[in-house]
Protein backbone atom coordinates (compact mmCIF):
# COMPACT_ATOMS: atom_id res chain seq x y z
CA UNK A 1 0.00 0.00 0.00
CA UNK A 2 1.72 3.14 -1.25
CA UNK A 3 2.31 6.00 0.90
CA UNK A 4 0.71 9.42 -0.09
CA UNK A 5 2.32 12.79 0.76
CA UNK A 6 2.64 16.83 0.00
CA UNK A 7 3.63 20.31 1.45
CA UNK A 8 1.83 22.71 2.68
CA UNK A 9 2.22 26.27 4.46
CA UNK A 10 4.47 28.88 3.57
CA UNK A 11 7.45 28.48 1.89
CA UNK A 12 6.05 26.36 -1.22
CA UNK A 13 8.14 23.75 -2.91
CA UNK A 14 11.77 24.80 -0.81
CA UNK A 15 9.90 23.55 1.85
CA UNK A 16 11.31 19.89 2.09
CA UNK A 17 11.07 18.82 5.99
CA UNK A 18 10.56 15.21 5.65
CA UNK A 19 10.96 13.20 2.64
CA UNK A 20 8.99 10.07 3.58
CA UNK A 21 6.40 8.51 5.71
CA UNK A 22 6.00 4.72 6.34
CA UNK A 23 4.40 2.30 8.06
CA UNK A 24 5.88 -1.67 8.67
CA UNK A 25 3.46 -3.25 8.72
CA UNK A 26 1.25 -1.28 6.60
CA UNK A 27 -1.70 -4.13 7.57
CA UNK A 28 -2.16 -5.17 10.56
CA UNK A 29 -4.54 -7.10 13.18
CA UNK A 30 -4.40 -4.81 16.50
CA UNK A 31 -6.86 -7.53 17.84
CA UNK A 32 -4.39 -10.19 17.95
CA UNK A 33 -1.87 -7.71 18.93
CA UNK A 34 0.03 -6.54 16.26
CA UNK A 35 1.21 -3.23 16.19
CA UNK A 36 2.70 -0.62 13.06
CA UNK A 37 6.05 1.11 13.18
CA UNK A 38 5.44 4.39 11.71
CA UNK A 39 8.86 6.33 10.71
CA UNK A 40 9.17 9.76 9.47
CA UNK A 41 12.42 10.59 7.72
CA UNK A 42 13.12 14.60 8.96
CA UNK A 43 15.16 16.34 6.84
CA UNK A 44 15.73 19.33 9.00
CA UNK A 45 15.43 20.90 12.11
CA UNK A 46 12.27 21.14 13.35
CA UNK A 47 10.24 23.30 15.86
CA UNK A 48 7.67 20.60 16.09
CA UNK A 49 6.40 17.44 14.47
CA UNK A 50 2.95 16.24 15.16
CA UNK A 51 1.63 12.54 14.08
CA UNK A 52 -1.76 11.65 14.00
CA UNK A 53 -4.08 8.94 12.84
CA UNK A 54 -7.02 9.27 10.99
CA UNK A 55 -10.11 7.33 9.42
CA UNK A 56 -9.62 7.59 5.67
CA UNK A 57 -10.92 9.17 3.10
CA UNK A 58 -12.92 11.31 5.94
CA UNK A 59 -10.24 12.41 8.07
CA UNK A 60 -11.90 12.21 11.35
CA UNK A 61 -9.30 12.11 14.22
CA UNK A 62 -8.62 8.62 15.70
CA UNK A 63 -5.83 8.88 18.22
CA UNK A 64 -3.11 11.88 17.84
CA UNK A 65 0.15 9.82 18.78
CA UNK A 66 2.66 12.10 18.79
CA UNK A 67 3.52 16.06 19.54
CA UNK A 68 7.06 17.30 19.99
CA UNK A 69 7.43 20.58 20.85
CA UNK A 70 11.36 20.70 21.17
CA UNK A 71 13.52 21.24 18.41
CA UNK A 72 13.86 17.83 16.41
CA UNK A 73 17.10 16.94 14.13
CA UNK A 74 17.33 15.38 10.86
CA UNK A 75 17.26 11.18 11.17
CA UNK A 76 14.43 9.12 11.56
CA UNK A 77 11.76 9.34 13.62
CA UNK A 78 9.35 6.68 14.62
CA UNK A 79 6.58 6.09 16.85
CA UNK A 80 4.39 2.39 17.16
CA UNK A 81 0.93 2.61 16.97
CA UNK A 82 -1.26 -0.59 18.41
CA UNK A 83 -4.59 -0.05 16.42
CA UNK A 84 -6.40 1.91 19.08
CA UNK A 85 -8.08 4.65 19.23
CA UNK A 86 -8.38 8.01 21.96
CA UNK A 87 -10.66 6.09 24.23
CA UNK A 88 -8.59 2.77 24.36
CA UNK A 89 -10.59 0.94 22.01
CA UNK A 90 -9.29 -1.52 19.21
CA UNK A 91 -10.51 0.54 15.78
CA UNK A 92 -12.98 -1.04 13.78
CA UNK A 93 -11.47 -2.67 10.20
CA UNK A 94 -11.00 -0.37 7.40
CA UNK A 95 -7.97 2.16 5.71
CA UNK A 96 -6.57 4.84 8.18
CA UNK A 97 -4.32 7.48 7.59
CA UNK A 98 -0.93 8.78 9.41
CA UNK A 99 -0.34 12.39 8.96
CA UNK A 100 2.58 14.05 9.80
CA UNK A 101 2.99 17.36 9.92
CA UNK A 102 6.58 18.97 10.26
CA UNK A 103 6.96 22.79 10.86
CA UNK A 104 9.33 25.38 11.48
CA UNK A 105 9.55 29.26 11.73
CA UNK A 106 9.38 29.78 8.15
CA UNK A 107 6.87 26.87 6.96
CA UNK A 108 5.14 23.61 7.67
CA UNK A 109 5.12 20.44 4.96
CA UNK A 110 2.66 17.50 5.33
CA UNK A 111 3.14 13.94 4.07
CA UNK A 112 1.54 10.77 4.99
CA UNK A 113 0.70 7.28 4.83
CA UNK A 114 -2.64 4.85 4.29
CA UNK A 115 -2.36 2.26 6.98
CA UNK A 116 -4.93 -0.73 6.98
CA UNK A 117 -6.18 -2.51 10.11
CA UNK A 118 -7.69 -5.77 9.30
CA UNK A 119 -9.67 -8.34 12.06
CA UNK A 120 -9.61 -11.91 11.73
CA UNK A 121 -12.73 -13.65 11.30
CA UNK A 122 -12.77 -15.10 15.29
CA UNK A 123 -15.75 -15.73 17.74
CA UNK A 124 -16.07 -12.51 19.77
CA UNK A 125 -17.50 -14.36 23.14
CA UNK A 126 -18.14 -13.30 26.81
CA UNK A 127 -18.19 -16.28 28.71
CA UNK A 128 -20.57 -15.50 32.24
CA UNK A 129 -20.40 -17.17 35.61
CA UNK A 130 -21.20 -16.73 39.24
CA UNK A 131 -18.00 -15.92 40.58
CA UNK A 132 -16.32 -19.39 42.74
CA UNK A 133 -16.09 -17.72 46.04
CA UNK A 134 -19.87 -15.97 46.25
CA UNK A 135 -22.08 -18.10 49.16
CA UNK A 136 -25.33 -17.39 51.13
CA UNK A 137 -24.69 -15.18 53.98
CA UNK A 138 -26.18 -12.39 56.32
CA UNK A 139 -26.07 -8.53 55.74
CA UNK A 140 -27.50 -6.40 58.45
CA UNK A 141 -30.67 -4.31 58.06
CA UNK A 142 -29.57 -0.86 57.22
CA UNK A 143 -26.11 -1.71 55.60
CA UNK A 144 -24.53 0.99 52.93
CA UNK A 145 -23.09 -0.86 49.87
CA UNK A 146 -23.77 -4.19 50.76
CA UNK A 147 -22.77 -6.69 48.12
CA UNK A 148 -25.56 -8.78 46.39
CA UNK A 149 -23.84 -10.79 44.04
CA UNK A 150 -20.56 -11.38 41.69
CA UNK A 151 -20.70 -12.60 38.45
CA UNK A 152 -17.29 -13.73 36.32
CA UNK A 153 -17.26 -12.11 32.45
CA UNK A 154 -14.50 -13.76 30.60
CA UNK A 155 -14.30 -12.59 27.25
CA UNK A 156 -12.69 -14.92 24.34
CA UNK A 157 -10.63 -14.02 21.46
CA UNK A 158 -11.29 -10.53 21.04
CA UNK A 159 -12.00 -7.54 24.01
CA UNK A 160 -15.78 -7.41 24.79
CA UNK A 161 -17.27 -3.82 26.23
CA UNK A 162 -20.62 -4.97 28.51
CA UNK A 163 -23.52 -2.02 27.51
CA UNK A 164 -25.75 -2.88 29.69
CA UNK A 165 -26.82 -5.63 32.49
CA UNK A 166 -30.06 -6.87 33.66
CA UNK A 167 -30.82 -8.31 37.08
CA UNK A 168 -33.70 -10.21 38.49
CA UNK A 169 -34.39 -10.49 42.00
CA UNK A 170 -35.51 -13.90 43.05
CA UNK A 171 -35.82 -13.70 46.28
CA UNK A 172 -38.42 -13.17 49.10
CA UNK A 173 -37.78 -9.60 49.46
CA UNK A 174 -38.89 -6.38 49.06
CA UNK A 175 -37.07 -5.07 46.13
CA UNK A 176 -37.73 -1.46 47.15
CA UNK A 177 -35.72 -2.08 50.41
CA UNK A 178 -33.05 -2.02 47.87
CA UNK A 179 -31.63 1.31 47.02
CA UNK A 180 -28.34 2.80 45.32
CA UNK A 181 -27.99 -0.15 43.41
CA UNK A 182 -24.96 -0.51 41.19
CA UNK A 183 -22.34 -2.48 39.35
CA UNK A 184 -18.78 -2.47 40.65
CA UNK A 185 -15.57 -3.78 38.55
CA UNK A 186 -12.54 -4.44 40.85
CA UNK A 187 -14.25 -1.98 43.65
CA UNK A 188 -14.72 0.66 41.15
CA UNK A 189 -18.11 2.04 40.23
CA UNK A 190 -18.67 1.03 37.16
CA UNK A 191 -22.66 1.89 36.55
CA UNK A 192 -25.05 4.96 37.54
CA UNK A 193 -26.80 3.95 40.43
CA UNK A 194 -30.03 2.53 39.61
CA UNK A 195 -33.29 1.44 41.95
CA UNK A 196 -35.96 -0.94 40.72
CA UNK A 197 -38.94 0.90 38.85
CA UNK A 198 -42.09 0.09 40.68
CA UNK A 199 -43.65 -3.23 41.08
CA UNK A 200 -40.74 -4.80 39.23
CA UNK A 201 -37.94 -7.20 40.09
CA UNK A 202 -36.14 -6.02 37.31
CA UNK A 203 -33.18 -3.53 37.63
CA UNK A 204 -31.40 -2.63 34.82
CA UNK A 205 -27.81 -1.20 34.16
CA UNK A 206 -27.32 0.42 31.13
CA UNK A 207 -25.40 4.25 32.12
CA UNK A 208 -21.83 4.46 31.39
CA UNK A 209 -21.02 0.95 32.36
CA UNK A 210 -17.31 0.74 32.64
CA UNK A 211 -16.92 -3.08 32.30
CA UNK A 212 -14.41 -3.70 29.43
CA UNK A 213 -13.12 -7.30 29.43
CA UNK A 214 -9.86 -7.54 27.41
CA UNK A 215 -9.05 -10.59 25.54
CA UNK A 216 -8.43 -13.65 27.27
CA UNK A 217 -9.37 -12.11 30.34
CA UNK A 218 -11.67 -12.09 33.43
CA UNK A 219 -13.37 -9.26 35.32
CA UNK A 220 -15.15 -9.66 38.00
CA UNK A 221 -18.56 -7.46 38.10
CA UNK A 222 -20.26 -6.73 41.52
CA UNK A 223 -23.58 -5.38 42.42
CA UNK A 224 -23.82 -3.52 45.87
CA UNK A 225 -26.74 -1.83 47.38
CA UNK A 226 -27.84 0.04 50.35
CA UNK A 227 -30.08 -2.28 52.59
CA UNK A 228 -33.15 -0.05 53.81
CA UNK A 229 -32.88 -0.05 57.69
CA UNK A 230 -36.65 -0.85 58.24
CA UNK A 231 -36.34 -4.31 56.17
CA UNK A 232 -37.87 -6.79 58.11
CA UNK A 233 -35.83 -9.62 59.18
CA UNK A 234 -35.13 -12.84 57.59
CA UNK A 235 -36.02 -11.28 54.07
CA UNK A 236 -34.45 -13.10 51.36
CA UNK A 237 -32.83 -11.40 48.45
CA UNK A 238 -31.19 -13.30 45.38
CA UNK A 239 -29.74 -11.76 42.26
CA UNK A 240 -30.07 -13.81 39.38
CA UNK A 241 -29.30 -13.68 35.02
CA UNK A 242 -31.90 -15.46 33.90
CA UNK A 243 -31.02 -15.53 30.27
CA UNK A 244 -28.45 -14.43 27.91
CA UNK A 245 -30.42 -11.52 26.09
CA UNK A 246 -30.28 -10.03 29.77
CA UNK A 247 -26.48 -8.92 29.02
CA UNK A 248 -25.53 -6.82 25.56
CA UNK A 249 -22.01 -6.70 24.63
CA UNK A 250 -19.87 -5.77 21.59
CA UNK A 251 -16.54 -5.64 20.65
CA UNK A 252 -15.02 -2.43 19.96
CA UNK A 253 -12.74 -4.01 17.62
CA UNK A 254 -14.83 -5.70 15.29
CA UNK A 255 -17.46 -3.01 13.70
CA UNK A 256 -19.31 -2.80 16.95
CA UNK A 257 -20.29 -6.57 16.71
CA UNK A 258 -22.25 -8.19 19.39
CA UNK A 259 -20.07 -10.38 21.40
CA UNK A 260 -21.70 -13.99 21.71
CA UNK A 261 -22.90 -14.32 25.14
CA UNK A 262 -22.18 -18.01 26.61
CA UNK A 263 -22.99 -19.41 30.15
CA UNK A 264 -25.39 -21.99 32.04
CA UNK A 265 -28.58 -19.69 32.18
CA UNK A 266 -30.09 -18.67 34.34
CA UNK A 267 -27.29 -18.11 36.58
CA UNK A 268 -28.50 -17.91 40.22
CA UNK A 269 -27.08 -15.47 42.69
CA UNK A 270 -26.51 -16.70 46.07
CA UNK A 271 -28.83 -16.30 48.79
CA UNK A 272 -28.88 -12.88 50.76
CA UNK A 273 -30.49 -12.97 54.51
CA UNK A 274 -30.92 -9.63 56.32
CA UNK A 275 -30.83 -9.66 59.50
CA UNK A 276 -31.37 -6.82 63.10
CA UNK A 277 -29.71 -6.60 66.09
Amino acid sequence: MAGMGGTGGSGGENCALISDVSAIPNVFDPSKGEVTNIQINVLKSLNQLSLYIYTSPDEVLVNPLLNIFPTILPGQTSMIWNGKGQEGFIVPEGLYLAKATATTAECSAVKSVLVQVKHAVNNCTLDVALNPQQAGHWVLAGTAGAEMVCYDFTAGECPVAVESLALTQSGAGDDAKLTKNALYNGGVQASEFENFPAQSNRIVFNHALGINVQTNTTETVCMRSDVDAYTPAYYVYRMDLVSKSDITAFSPGQQLTNAQINGNFPVEGPSISVYKP
